[in-house]
């Protein structure tokens, strides 16, 4: 999704491509804290935003996270609303890093299509996501990092883990164990374990997604 939103926002002219970049970008620098509880009342049963739009429309609302029975596709609608608001908070991130990327592939690339005909799906497909393999790779492995890392957002809008634990993550986890039961060694146990976790999986990352060549 952020790629071909950064391919449109790179193709408009500068002054606008300077407007959207400003806009996708406020949540990242936003505080974590912030953007939680916006979302918290967006997703609020009595008076959230959510609730009162489907009710509009003429469908009942639901406690989007204190709800232990709601699911799709057998995930819990709670993991699924706080993790909209993780990627909405993560995505203008991204979309800078990708923009950049962007720019830094030589046009001669496109205007060689071009003159060989190729559409801009083509031209997009054939030359430019490839050309952005680097920058996937780099976002990829960094946008792994940070979501085996969220904390915040989980913990404000669920608590300890929300309807039943069933949005209880691993660092959360971590929190609980070693400052509210004071278990320290069991969280460090975990810990080590989150850290090969993270170490294995960006490193099948960077051996899968690496390239052989340059431009």
């Amino acid at each position: 999704m952020t790629v071909p939103l950064a391919v449109l926002i790179e193709s408009i002219n500068l002054k606008m491509k300077v407007v959207f970049r400003t806009i996708y970008f406020l949540p990242v620098v936003t505080s974590a804290v912030a953007v939680s509880l916006v979302w918290g009342v967006v997703y609020n049963p009595t008076f959230g935003l959510l609730n009162g739009l489907l009710q509009r429309l003429g469908i009942s609302g639901m406690a989007w996270l204190s709800d232990p029975t709601n699911f799709v596709l057998g995930i819990p609608v709670a993991m699924l609303c706080v993790l909209v608001a993780y990627l909405w908070s993560d995505m203008g991130y991204n979309l800078v890093i990708f923009i950049a990327g962007l720019q830094g592939i030589p046009d001669v690339f496109r205007e060689a299509a071009l003159v060989d005909g190729a559409n801009a799906w083509q031209r997009f497909w054939f030359v430019t996501l490839p050309l952005l393999q680097s920058t996937m790779t780099f976002v990829t492995v960094m946008t792994m990092l940070s979501s085996w890392q969220v904390f915040v957002i989980f913990y404000i809008m669920t608590g300890n883990g929300g309807p039943s634990n069933l949005t209880r993550t691993l660092v959360l986890h971590i929190y609980e164990t070693a400052f509210r039961y004071q278990e320290m060694g069991l969280a460090a146990t975990v810990a080590v374990v989150l850290f090969i976790i993270i170490m294995i999986t960006t490193l099948l990352q960077l051996r899968f997604m690496r390239k052989e060549w340059e431009y």
